[in-house]
């Protein structure tokens, strides 16, 4: 009786080994790009449309942009103040580091953008409602980011393409 039931506890092992190796066996037989044809995540990605960003790493589509020109002995508040910006906001941006923005080193002739959102309906809660980009040279720059009760601010680089005929940036 006890080798009876050995052998129908061996039979039992042996065709559940059997299935397992047929089912290793067939997952191996698929190629990776059949697996990642048949993945639904991977139609998702193929769907997901990026944002077009420009040389600032802004998003185009969400933002109406103004660009400038500084001029002769024009101030930070001269910039900000006619792009409806409280003076309150505009003094929170005098206080960033002078690493990120010092108001002394505004140069006549140089770009500055300024972004507003465009569709302030809608949730666009992790964008900024506006954003002052200073062209501080021709390659760096500093984006301030503005919302309601908060300012925050980072300093960038323009990408540059190098040709053979010299420097090139975006």
């Amino acid at each position: 009786m006890i080798s009876g039931r050995r052998n129908h506890n061996t039979a039992r092992l042996l065709i559940a080994g059997i299935i397992g190796i047929s089912l290793v066996l067939n997952a191996c037989k698929s190629t990776p790009t059949e697996a990642a044809a048949s993945s639904p995540v991977e139609s998702i990605e193929q769907d997901t449309i990026l944002p077009v960003v420009d040389a600032y790493g802004i998003p185009l589509d969400l933002y109406q942009v103004e660009e400038g020109i500084v001029h002769r002995n024009q101030t930070l508040s001269d910039l900000l103040y006619p792009y409806g910006l409280s003076m309150q906001e505009i003094y929170q941006i005098s206080l960033l580091p002078d690493s990120l923005i010092d108001e002394r080193k505004i140069k006549q002739g140089n770009r500055y953008m300024f972004y507003s959102l465009v569709d302030t309906l809608s949730d666009h809660a992790m964008y900024a409602k506006t954003v002052f980009v200073y062209e501080k040279d021709a390659l760096n720059f500093v984006a301030v980011s503005i919302a309601p009760g908060s300012i925050g601010a980072r300093n960038g680089r323009k990408a540059v393409d190098k040709t053979p005929g010299g420097l090139r940036n975006h």
